[in-house]
Parts: C-alpha cells; structure tokens; sequence
C-alpha cells in the first residue's frame, strides 16, 4: 500500500520555478520532514556511550 501525500500542484512548481518567493516557501515548508529524515546522522553521545542520530546542521 502506498500513501497519497498530496504533491504540491504543478502550478506552484512553475511559480517557484520561475522565481516567485511565497511558492518557493511553500514548496520547502511541505518537503522539510523529508529534508530533515535526509539530514540524520549517527553522532557518539561521550557522556552515555550510545550512539544517537542528530540532524547534521
């Protein structure tokens, strides 16, 4: 089973990609869980001695 995720609409992708500043924001705000999921490293915890994921800023 797959989910529906409601793409953003090929309208908006024109706007953005044609420069305009609010769709742009848009297009970030809805793709931000799937950048941050893409940020996660594993960093050592020194303290604890674990291992635990982190965003890498």
């Amino acid at each position: 089973m797959s989910k529906d995720y409601g793409y953003p609409s090929f309208e908006l992708i024109c706007k953005a990609s044609s420069g305009d500043e609010m769709a742009v924001k848009e297009i970030l705000k809805f793709y931000d869980g799937y950048i941050s999921k893409l940020c996660l490293r594993p960093f050592y915890h020194s303290e604890s001695g674990k291992i635990i994921m982190q965003v890498d800023e």
